[in-house]
Order: C-alpha cells, then sequence, then structure tokens
C-alpha cells in the first residue's frame, strides 16, 4: 500500500506548466544578457566593412589614376533616392562633412578636366548601406594625380564611427597611401 502523500509519476513523463515557465524566464534573463554583447560585435563588424569599403574604393581611384595618366577624383557620393547617381554632394566649408550615402570615383575626359562630375565619367562608386556607422570627412572632394599622389596641398582625413562610439580613422598621405589607426585616441 503507498503512503498518502508519496509522490505520483507521470505516465507521459513530461514537464509541469510550472517547470515551463521557469525554463523560458530563465533563458530569457540569459538571452536578454548576451544582447548588448552581441550588439558591440555586430556594430564593430559593420565599422570594420565600411572601414574596407571606403580603402578599397581609394585604392582603386589611385591605381586608376596611375594605370590611366590622368587624374582620377573622388567624393562624397549623391544619390538619389532610387539610388541612382547624382554626382558629389556640395561643399559646406565645415571641419569635417559627412559622407552618408556612399563614395563616388570619377575622371573627366581627356582634353576637358574641369574636375566636377558629369554623366558618364564615373569609374565606381560604393553605396553605404544603413546608418550604423557614421563616415566624415575633413574634405568632401580630392583627386590623385597620374603619379598616384595627392593633387591638394591639404591631405584627406577619414573618421569612421559605430553607433557605440568605435572609430577608426584614416589619413591619406601626400603620396596617395592611406595610414590607418583603429585604437583608442584616433578620433578626435
Amino acid at each position: 500500500m503507498l503512503p498518502e502523500h508519496a509522490p505520483t509519476c507521470r505516465p507521459d513523463g513530461g514537464f509541469t506548466l510550472f517547470e515551463l515557465l521557469l525554463f523560458i524566464a530563465v533563458s530569457l534573463i540569459l538571452l536578454l544578457q548576451g544582447v548588448p554583447a552581441v550588439q558591440g560585435v555586430l556594430d564593430r563588424l559593420q565599422l570594420q566593412a565600411r572601414s574596407q569599403l571606403l580603402h578599397s574604393s581609394l585604392t582603386l581611384a589611385r591605381s586608376e589614376a596611375i594605370r590611366a595618366q590622368r587624374p582620377v577624383w573622388v567624393c562624397a557620393l549623391n544619390s538619389k533616392v532610387n539610388l541612382e547617381i547624382q554626382g558629389c554632394q556640395s561643399s559646406w566649408n565645415m571641419r569635417m562633412s559627412d559622407w552618408p550615402e556612399g563614395v563616388l570615383v570619377f575622371a573627366d575626359p581627356a582634353g576637358q578636366p574641369n574636375g566636377r562630375y558629369d554623366s558618364g565619367e564615373r569609374l565606381h562608386h560604393v553605396l553605404f548601406s544603413g546608418g550604423a556607422v557614421q563616415v566624415r570627412a575633413s574634405q568632401s572632394a580630392f583627386a590623385f594625380s597620374a603619379a598616384g599622389r595627392l593633387l591638394a596641398d591639404s591631405v584627406p582625413r577619414f573618421e569612421l564611427r559605430s553607433r557605440q562610439g568605435q572609430c577608426h580613422s584614416l589619413q591619406l598621405l601626400p603620396s596617395g597611401r592611406g595610414q590607418w589607426c583603429r585604437q583608442e585616441g584616433c578620433c578626435a
């Protein structure tokens, strides 16, 4: 004969509603603890990806200038709502200008250099999708010479900043090559 208060065995061997709710609550707490860490990793990856896109565009512009033996321009992309290229963003004479839409690389036709984007002059463009990483530069446009050097007296400096404040900095040298800084204190 069984005692009156002996535990009863469930024939199906499943979980009670209380056990299931407790499991869900503990799992949810653990998941919420990990979300900020995952967001930090995603921001870092987006910052790296944007940095690589910018660097590859600048490298392509410099290489094209040397290959074609003509100046090649780089500017902040200005695109329409449907992402059709409209040209370069206008300069606002600020210390740092935003490059929110992307990068445009173009070259004027031989014998018609004007340093402005005209239809058909595009060599390359990169669209920056989403606003997870802010790209700013000390200039809204600059050019590489046929020797691959910068044409301007001042050298462009780029800052790429994630939503969480992580920052990469790219300083173009007069030679046209870039120098990256990916440590604390690189950005002003």
